[in-house]
């Protein structure tokens, strides 16, 4: 969980502070861009452990035997 949310408030500062450089907007939206940065990471973060929790991603259209309704297996290669 960690690195995610640290690179979404890293990059959130970066964005932040470029455009302040550039005289985008004032000093005063740099704390507010590394809080939607870190609230970024964290969805990406929640959104993919998700994910990997359903097995979304490179499976086949068949339903595991036994087990609950609707889950799905990994393709067997």
């Amino acid at each position: 969980m960690g690195p995610i949310i640290i690179v979404g408030g890293v990059l959130g500062y970066g964005v932040a502070l470029a455009g302040w450089a550039l005289g985008l907007f004032s000093a005063r939206v740099i704390p507010i861009a590394i809080v939607i940065g870190v609230a970024m990471g964290t969805v990406s973060w929640w959104s993919l452990r998700r994910a990997r929790r359903r097995g979304d991603g490179d499976d086949e259209l068949h339903s595991s035997s036994g087990g609950r309704k609707g889950r799905w297996r990994k393709a067997r290669v």
